[in-house]
């Protein structure tokens, strides 16, 4: 009989209703204090948005242009204010230029008209920073513009390395970057770089063999910046002085910590920190030490701004049962407020649930952590189960909104969200531990995901199910070629096939994936093969469902197609869609509502009910 079974109950969370959802995030607040800006994406398109902040009605400021909703750079690192808090430059997917809008929405002028993708402006008295990249050329740029784009941008560092991040000292002398030299990959290691802009000298304050250095930003005095270092054996807040290049500690511990922003009169820095998934805002005292929580709603916060009177901390929201909004924190008593929510009518009342925080041995004892869902009725050992692998491979999985995990666990599946050997979030250490073992060990930890389920007597585990996108789906991949009788079927969004091709076939910035963490090929090209999926390709025993979007530069098309095409041959049930326009992720509503609904169409058919 149809929904008697787990894994076919009604949901009340559709697939029609939260892939029209708008995400509202970045929050910068404006110079003056007046506004807080935001990009609203939706549909496969971004905008900007600004907002009184003190709340309102928001208006939408971009309409020619689309505004950065993704890319190798991240949505927040595409926009920023005019000192004079009447314009907004951002760079655009619409021809990768620089755009100033003001924020009346007119007057949208062209700044930059050359070569390359203009990303992660940074607006001052004495013009626009920016990074240029230039894939055709291996070259990223920093590069620096008049606000009016009168002048052609001037390079300020030699095109050895690759830029990231750039932020203006307050007095306009400097500019701080995160580097790192070719070909080292950003998460392994990164230098603090400063950039004298009247001399031209470059100096590295925080740099070291197979340590990352990320994130730097300057004091309101211009002569310190806090940064992010996993010197320590975990990425931790550090202070360097600008002139004499000595640098401390400033929050010691085995945690995560990220995004220090500087309170204006310097007395303090806002942190994030990471335990478990559960990132929340902190308040270091500079002087004396001392650190307190400023928020404690379990969720995700990210993109930290403070207000120019000090008062309050704007930044971005979201948990597995709260959608994406923008709120505001005061500092003195960590009373928070909702600025921008964007309701939509049956998601809020739409019987969310909370994970849970698990732990479990991987086959080596090591220990891994993982979200857990599970439906708010159980039935004892007849849930099916879905693996949910992130990608990166250096991701992690937390307290974050992702509406289609909620769909799953109401339709009556348990899932489960492994943070494997490699995730950010657990120390240096871990995330090393992928190093000459991806597909591998992680492939045993996300095994272990299901026996570790499996003693709580949730799941039926003959129905366990590999899903991921991205590094998840390369995994996924590696679950259903690897561990043929462990899986009744595999979701795979996006995923590398063959890592042997993949370094000719990816963009720039994912092109020294493969070498940094399995080794050069010249030495290690027989791992290489035996950890790409399409060696066994004819081991696979179940069906497999493989999704592409054609505009995806970080793994293409090619990737999926060639396990896609061996499959085939080989009389395997594979379904296969590729989706129009779409790139390293889905964006379009048409595109997630079909992706959803196939999916259970899939499961339906080979896991439910059989």
């Amino acid at each position: 009989m149809p929904n008697d079974y787990p894994g076919s109950w009604p949901a009340q969370l559709s697939p029609h209703r939260f892939a029209h959802l708008h995400a509202p995030g970045g929050p910068r607040v404006s110079p003056d204090g007046r506004w807080i800006a935001f990009l609203r994406d939706h549909n496969g398109r971004a905008d900007i948005w600004i907002v009184l902040r003190e709340g309102g009605v928001p208006t939408q400021v971009t309409a020619e242009h689309s505004a950065p909703g993704g890319g190798p750079y991240g949505a927040a690192g595409g926009y920023c204010w005019s000192p004079d808090s009447r314009r907004i430059a951002y760079t655009t997917p619409d021809g990768g230029h620089l755009w100033s809008i003001a924020i009346d929405g007119s007057d949208d002028r062209e700044l930059t008209n050359i070569a390359g993708s203009q990303q992660q402006p940074d607006w001052s008295e004495r013009g626009i920073v920016l990074i240029n990249a230039r894939p055709n050329d291996d070259l990223v740029d920093v590069a620096l513009i008049p606000g009016d784009g009168a002048d052609w941008p001037r390079r300020l560092a030699p095109s050895d390395r690759f830029y990231i991040d750039p932020h203006w000292s307050p007095d306009g002398r400097y500019v701080a970057v995160t580097s790192f030299p070719k070909p080292e990959y950003l998460i392994y290691e990164a230098y603090l770089t400063v950039i004298d802009v009247e001399t031209g000298q470059i100096h590295d304050l925080a740099s070291g063999h197979k340590i990352s250095n990320r994130g730097g930003h300057f004091a309101p005095d211009s002569r310190r910046i806090a940064y992010v270092s996993d010197q320590s054996g975990w990425a931790n807040l550090w202070l360097t002085d600008v002139e004499s290049g000595q640098s401390h500690q400033l929050v010691p511990e085995e945690r995560e910590q990220a995004d220090p922003v500087w309170s204006p009169d310097g007395r303090q820095i806002a942190y994030l920190r990471n335990d478990d998934g559960n990132v929340q805002v902190y308040l270091l005292e500079v002087e004396s030490g001392q650190t307190r929580p400023l928020t404690h709603e379990t969720g995700t916060h990210m993109a930290l701004d403070w207000t120019p009177d000090g008062k309050e901390i704007i930044c971005a929201f979201q948990s597995p049962v709260v959608s994406p909004r923008i709120i505001g924190i005061d500092v003195a008593g960590g009373e928070r407020r909702d600025i921008v929510t964007i309701g939509l009518a049956g998601i809020d009342a739409a019987g969310l649930v909370m994970p849970e925080s698990i732990h479990y041995q991987s086959v080596d004892g090591l220990n891994i952590h993982a979200m857990l869902y599970q439906p708010p009725e159980v039935k004892p050992v007849e849930h099916p189960l879905l693996v949910h692998i992130h990608g990166g491979p250096q991701g992690q999985y937390g307290y974050r909104w992702d509406a289609t995990v909620q769909y799953w666990v109401q339709r009556g599946w348990v899932v489960v969200e492994p943070n494997f050997r490699g995730s950010t979030g657990y120390g240096r250490a871990h995330l090393d531990g992928l190093n000459g073992t991806w597909g591998d060990l992680d492939l045993e930890d996300n095994v272990a995901s299901i026996d570790a389920v499996d003693k709580l007597g949730l799941i039926d585990r003959k129905r366990s199910v590999a899903w991921g996108g991205s590094g998840g789906g390369y995994a996924t991949m590696i679950c259903m070629t690897r561990k043929p009788d462990v899986f009744k079927a595999g979701v795979a969004l996006y995923g590398l096939s063959n890592l042997v091709s993949f370094g000719e076939q990816t963009d720039r910035l994912a092109r020294d994936l493969v070498p940094w963490i399995l080794g050069p090929s010249r030495e290690n090209f027989d791992t290489w093969v035996a950890r790409s999926p399409i060696t066994y390709a004819e081991q696979v025993k179940s069906p497999m469902l493989i999704l592409q979007g054609d505009a995806d530069w970080r793994v293409p098309p090619a990737q999926s197609e060639e396990l896609v095409h061996a499959l085939e041959k080989l009389g395997q049930t594979v379904e296969y869609k590729l989706y129009s326009g779409e790139g390293h992720g889905w964006r379009r509503a048409d595109t997630i509502i079909d992706y959803m609904e196939r999916m259970d169409r899939f499961l339906t058919k080979y896991v439910v009910e059989r």
